[in-house]
């Protein structure tokens, strides 16, 4: 769940005075900041650890500005200056959910793109280019790694921009900026970035390989599964037949005979008796008679 640190000041999150800050201000500098610190945003050479800093601080701009941009608990803060997060939730809604709900129409690709297309060049990107520069002694790298909507291939045109300023006389010559500016630094970087771009790449498609690759499994598994689950049923219903067929036998042999049966039996075994007692009575008038 994302938090804003024990005891700090909202306002100061989206870097605005309390006592000017207007509606207007405060959903103009969250957009921009956001713009700044969103994930998808972050320069291809930062770091691991720098995009998650870059995402914390996107996740505390987004709780900043859902109180701020509120009045009743803009009023609330103001008033007590207590940060009540369960507020900014509703009903069953995730964080994910919400933040995903207030980010929308803000900051997205859309406007991310068309942030890009107005700031690239224009006096607000020369004059944060001069602020970096001074910032961080001149190093390209890490001007670079600030400067929004940047990537390796702006380091020239950054350069070009600094030195025009130091040929003005309006910035001095700082030390790391002659050793990250030459041909050789400027093209290491841009390597680097197509390499990181590429293994970015290759991850993206391993993933979605690996997701036909599952769905393929998932499928099969599914054919196995309704295959022997057809063949189960089968089993099933050739071994009730054998079992009804075994029952019908049983029940022949421990029923016994019908009463027609028994008596046709029953008189069969009469007429044997009766030709076998004629045949002894004969045996024995004939010994008799000898």
């Amino acid at each position: 769940m994302p938090s804003i640190p024990k005891n700090t000041n909202l306002y100061d999150v989206l870097q605005l005075d309390q006592k000017t800050a207007t509606t207007k201000k405060i959903k103009s500098q969250y957009r921009k900041l956001a713009l700044k610190f969103h994930p998808d945003k972050q320069s291809t050479l930062a770091t691991d650890q720098e995009k998650q800093n870059a995402t914390e601080q996107f996740q505390q701009l987004g709780l900043a500005y859902s109180i701020l941009s509120d009045p009743a608990k803009k009023s609330h803060y103001d008033t007590t200056g207590s940060i009540s997060q369960d507020e900014s939730l509703k009903g069953d809604k995730s964080w994910n959910d919400y933040f995903k709900e207030l980010w929308d129409g803000i900051v997205n690709e859309e406007t991310i793109n068309e942030f890009a297309s107005k700031y690239k060049g224009s006096d607000e990107e020369h004059k944060d280019v001069l602020k970096a520069y001074k910032q961080y002694k001149g190093d390209m790298d890490k001007i670079l790694s600030v400067i929004e909507c940047s990537d390796a291939k702006d380091g020239e045109r950054f350069t070009t921009i600094i030195q025009k300023a130091i040929d003005e006389g309006k910035v001095t010559v700082l030390p790391s900026f002659s050793k990250t500016t030459t041909f050789k630094a400027h093209q290491k970087r841009i390597k680097e970035q197509q390499r990181r771009e590429k293994e970015w790449d290759k991850k993206q498609q391993q993933q979605k390989n690996n997701k036909k690759k599952n769905e393929g499994e998932n499928d099969l598994l599914a054919l196995i599964k309704a295959k022997q689950k057809d063949r189960v049923s089968r089993l099933d219903a050739l071994a009730d037949k054998i079992a009804k067929k075994h029952r019908k036998e049983n029940d022949i042999i421990d029923n016994g005979p019908s009463e027609e049966e028994f008596q046709r039996i029953q008189e069969e075994m009469l007429k044997k008796k009766k030709r076998s007692t004629e045949s002894s009575s004969s045996n024995c008038n004939k010994r008799t008679k000898k």
